[in-house]
């Protein structure tokens, strides 16, 4: 997450889903793609690794992406697009204790620019790397003392995904 005050990518989560395509052109090299996932993202800091307090934030989106899709003959994929995330729910620790907010800080919401890269192995596999980043802040209001004034969710999906 940008905006957390911690840099790098330091949370884990998971991410399944399904998708669909459809041709665009008579080579079958450009696609409309479309999914549908189920993803974690968050934040966290572990204080023998990094230093300063504990904290995790998961936040769980059912999502939605639209993509144009580039299939090169040499077996590398590339796409990229809008991805549209609705926040599922959410938990917050700070120094071993779940926050409890009287009302959700977070946006229903998220806009997402989505990109990535598949390989092709076979007719059926292809390991890939996906990049997201938010559009526009995921909280309404920031805390006081926050380091800057919004925060996006950013993360690297490593997959590895079958085509039937």
């Amino acid at each position: 997450m940008d905006g957390d005050s911690y840099a790098g990518y330091h949370k884990g989560g998971l991410s399944a889903g399904l998708e669909g395509f459809v041709p665009l052109d008579k080579k079958q090299r450009l696609w409309l793609m479309t999914g549908i996932y189920y993803t974690q993202r968050g934040s966290r800091n572990i204080p023998s690794i990094r230093g300063g307090s504990y904290y995790l934030l998961r936040l769980d989106y059912a999502d939605v992406s639209l993509l144009i899709r580039y299939e090169d003959p040499g077996k590398l994929i590339f796409a990229s697009g809008i991805t549209i995330g609705r926040l599922v729910k959410f938990y917050e620790v700070i120094n071993y204790n779940v926050n409890n907010y009287p009302e959700n800080p977070y946006r229903s919401m998220d806009y997402l620019f989505t990109a990535e890269l598949r390989y092709m192995i076979g007719k059926h596999w292809f390991p890939g790397l996906r990049f997201i980043y938010s559009l526009r802040s995921i909280r309404e209001v920031m805390p006081p003392n926050a380091p800057v004034p919004w925060q996006k969710n950013k993360a690297l999906v490593f997959f590895l995904s079958y085509r039937i």
